[in-house]
């Protein structure tokens, strides 16, 4: 991070933004392209969506704001009169080093093209965050009889949602929506391809929480949707740390300005949502690899060495999602991946091929045997 740091005063001009029926794109200027390059924004929603001014100043600051943790004092220009400034002054003193000023000028053209906006049948409320995960697709599993709408970003470098690197997740996504009836709204974007850095640990902490937000809140709108879930397990919501903030669950909905925006169910660990969705049909679907590849699991980034352990701690077959259960598990040092394990030894502390061995009952312990996370629980509560 230090070496994207400028210790001036930055300067991003809007120059021009339009909107159309189903997008909305804003050319820019900057003098600091070591870490924001002059260039476009785009949003691209999957039909006709309206997309007011107000929508833009939040989607255009929420892209921006990054660059406020890693420089002296950003002015930005805007094609219209900011009315949202006491919003982000506030969001920016959460972060307690940030201590620089932000100040708005106008300036730039703004187009609108007229359109008509359709009247969208509200079957339901609530909408979730869906990245296809662990975490998301146990949401869908627990909140299925409320026909929740779910929503993604998606986009270069946009984590595990690049399709355009690989075609795989898509496809699974595809046979997901044909046998539960439950369509995805993707919103497309290239705003994290923008910064140059790559850094996940600048971006989710200062922002990728606001992008998700903010970038949905005019669909959310024509949906009438009144509650937006994001379904957090309890290791990130243990996370105290700043690392990965604007995601937590602390904190995502102090971002809310209009439709809620929630925690769901971060009183379950990773494993136990991964257990408890191995005892349903949508365990089939979960994609939740690091790196988009040819293939569903690259076998080498955490998540997918994560799940491998977690099957062979349950007794879950891991060949049922396609993912290799010989995969060795990667011990990392980030907080979050510390509460993983702390989380996965308290649970289910040796795998069941283990226990049997210890045992010495081999081939007659059932994977249901009483060391699963669920069991270890009910035991302690009694």
């Amino acid at each position: 991070m230090e070496s994207y740091r400028i210790d001036r005063p930055v300067y991003v001009e809007i120059a021009s933004v339009t909107v159309d029926s189903s997008s909305l794109r804003a050319v820019y200027r900057t003098d600091a392209p070591i870490f924001l390059p002059s260039g476009e924004l785009y949003i691209e929603y999957p039909g006709v969506t309206q997309v007011t001014d107000d929508d833009i100043e939040q989607i255009l600051l929420a892209t921006f704001l990054p660059m406020a943790a890693l420089s002296g004092p950003v002015t930005i220009s805007f094609p219209f009169e900011a009315r949202r400034k006491d919003y982000w002054r506030q969001y920016l003193a959460r972060f307690d080093q940030l201590h620089q000023k932000m100040t708005w000028k106008q300036g730039g053209i703004l187009e609108r093209n007229e359109m008509e906006i359709p009247s969208y049948p509200n079957e339901s409320r609530i909408g979730i965050l869906f990245g296809g995960g662990v975490e998301s697709m146990f949401g869908v599993s627990m909140l299925e009889a409320l026909r929740p709408r779910l929503f993604a970003l998606v986009g270069p470098s946009f984590m595990n949602n690049d399709h355009g690197r690989s075609s795989v997740k898509r496809a699974l996504e595809d046979r997901f929506e044909a046998r539960f009836g439950l369509p995805i709204h993707r919103i497309s974007t290239n705003a994290r391809s923008l910064f140059p850095t790559g850094d996940d640990s600048i971006l989710n902490k200062f922002v990728t929480g606001a992008w998700f937000y903010f970038f949905l809140r005019p669909l959310l709108r024509d949906f009438g949707i009144d509650m937006l879930f994001k379904v957090s397990e309890y290791e990130e919501a243990a996370n105290f740390t700043d690392f990965d903030l604007s995601l937590n669950p602390r904190f995502i909905s102090k971002i809310a300005d209009g439709p809620l925006f929630l925690p769901l169910l971060n009183a379950y660990s990773k494993m136990q949502m991964f257990e408890e969705l191995s005892r349903t049909p949508y365990f089939d679907y979960i994609y939740s690899c690091l790196n988009n590849t040819s293939g569903r699991w690259c076998g080498a980034c955490s998540k997918c060495r994560r799940l491998a352990e977690y099957g062979r701690r349950l007794g879950i077959d891991t060949r049922r999602i396609e993912l290799d259960p010989a995969l060795p598990y990667l011990d990392e040092s980030s907080p979050i991946s510390r509460h993983y394990a702390v989380m996965m030894d308290t649970l289910s502390p040796v795998s069941i091929e283990q226990a049997k061995r210890e045992e010495g009952l081999a081939g007659r312990v059932s994977p249901r045997s009483g060391r699963g996370p669920l069991s270890i629980i009910k035991r302690f509560l009694s």
